[in-house]
């Protein structure tokens, strides 16, 4: 079998996120295309695996939020299919049904998990479910949710030194990976060189936000885009003490800071520059409607309603889902429109920081 190493034996020296590229989602050894679990006995743990509370909860905000019998609603990059199983029971018992589901979704093995799961649902709701690339997409109205989809994109990699602003490269050496630094591309250097870090500062940036945003602005004339995961605004993303990033590497359990120790058998991961994001998002078309915690975003839809009615281990499982010290804070709820509204505003705002 071709391995990461063999790719760049061929290919030579390559930035660091189209190593990562490969490593996850090559679609003979990336690492999503392999034994992915999503529990808590598996490489990680989502909040729709957690428990389908946050599902349900999600659901009120949708149903309060839009107008579902008119809306396609777009998953981007769903996991196990936990998400859409549980959206869709939800959405049914409301009786109220979207137009269609669509899962977007690169990964064969992942696929195949989804679809073993989704073949389940009474047949009125499979048949609203279809695998499609993001490219072909296009309804008149849509709901895209990406939930944990935003912080599996590949990063670039950067150093500033003496010299400036060079970007860090992956190649074969002695037969094992190693880093080497690169004049940075300029595309990273717009990004980079106006944050004015100090040298020795070494971190990472998503170049992928703005294709990205291009795709998704161009999915539907009207509808409503919401992002859920971990990450800071800028000022906080490359604050003086974070000299060395937020990527992290997770092998058989365990954080790795060494990212190319295990090719293809370990999952990469960065948070999410908000500022970033929403900046890309912005000049493509859509606006913004609230970015606020998870935690304000749940209790504010009902969870507590939840947490009252559920037994014991079902309530530790949602309060890791709200508490500020865990998942409550560090996970961020994002919402931004393109000819849409969105009625809710969080209570509490965290635009002011952006």
């Amino acid at each position: 079998m071709t391995t990461v190493l063999d790719h760049i034996r061929q290919s030579g020296p390559m930035p660091f996120d189209q190593y990562m590229a490969l490593a996850l989602y090559h679609p003979e050894y990336g690492y999503y295309n392999k034994r992915v679990a999503f529990n808590e006995q598996g490489d990680f743990i989502t909040a729709p695996t957690l428990t389908a509370t946050f599902a349900r909860t999600l659901g009120n905000f949708l149903l309060n939020n839009s107008k579902l019998e008119n809306q396609a609603i777009i998953e981007l990059g769903p996991g196990n299919g936990q998400l859409a199983y549980q959206l869709l029971l939800f959405f049914a018992e409301k009786k109220i049904i979207p137009k269609a589901y669509y899962l977007v979704e690169t990964s064969a093995y992942l696929k195949k998990q989804q679809q073993e799961l989704l073949n389940t649902l009474p047949n009125n709701l499979r048949a609203l479910v279809k695998w499609q690339e993001l490219s072909i997409i296009h309804e008149p109205q849509a709901l895209i949710i990406g939930n944990e989809f935003i912080d599996a994109l590949p990063v670039a990699r950067f150093s500033v030194t003496e010299q400036g602003i060079k970007e860090i490269y992956v190649e074969v050496k002695n037969q094992k990976l190693s880093e080497v630094l690169h004049e940075a591309r300029p595309e990273l250097l717009t990004q980079i060189a106006p944050l004015n870090l100090p040298v020795g500062y070494n971190s990472e940036c998503c170049l992928g936000y703005a294709p990205l945003a291009q795709q998704l602005s161009l999915i539907s004339d009207s509808g409503l885009l919401l992002i859920i995961d971990y990450g800071y605004v800028q000022n906080e993303y490359y604050q003086a003490a974070r000299t060395q990033g937020t990527l992290q590497g997770y092998y058989q359990h365990q954080a790795m800071s060494d990212y190319l120790a295990h090719p293809s058998m370990m999952d990469l991961t960065a948070h999410v520059n908000y500022t970033y994001l929403i900046k890309c998002l912005l000049q493509t078309g859509f606006s913004l409607e609230f970015f606020t915690y998870q935690n304000v975003f749940l209790l504010e839809h009902g969870i507590h309603e939840y947490l009252a009615q559920c037994p014991l281990k079902e309530q530790q499982k949602i309060k890791r889902l709200i508490d500020p010290r865990l998942m409550g804070e560090a996970f961020k709820v994002l919402a931004m429109s393109k000819n849409n509204s969105c009625a809710y505003q969080p209570s509490y705002d965290l635009t002011k920081f952006l």
